[in-house]
């Protein structure tokens, strides 16, 4: 497994998960990622900003989808922010209200601009 960034090990700390248990790479198709999962990233934004590589935390709200127009995969988030302590019971509200969450808030990534794995963390109790 890719390292981590030390932010998103913080966070699986909160969390009570155990990386090399709770966290398991997944390809980049439309039918691994599902909504209310948690992802960890590494994104790109394109080639000429390569200072700005930075690893995300994000809750999926949508369903992976290839766009008509471009024939990129899309990938649609809510960034959970990793500077603020995230704990169980945090994460279990953010899942309650994922569905009531405003649309300006969502993040969309093209997945061929993610870097390496994308990471699903097993989150169990999502309290729907």
């Amino acid at each position: 497994m890719s390292i981590l960034s030390r932010k998103v090990k913080k966070v699986l700390l909160n969390l009570g998960k155990d990386r090399l248990v709770d966290v398991t790479p997944v390809s980049k198709s439309m039918g691994s990622i599902l909504v209310g999962d948690l992802l960890a990233f590494t994104y790109r934004p394109d080639d000429k900003k390569r200072y700005n590589l930075s690893q995300r935390l994000a809750l999926v709200v949508r369903p992976v989808i290839r766009d008509a127009k471009t024939g990129n995969v899309l990938l649609t988030v809510v960034k959970v922010p990793l500077d603020v302590d995230l704990d169980p019971e945090k994460l279990a509200e953010l899942y309650k209200h994922r569905s009531s969450l405003p649309v300006g808030s969502y993040r969309t990534y093209i997945m061929s601009n993610i870097l390496g794995h994308i990471y699903k963390i097993d989150t169990e109790d999502r309290g729907n």
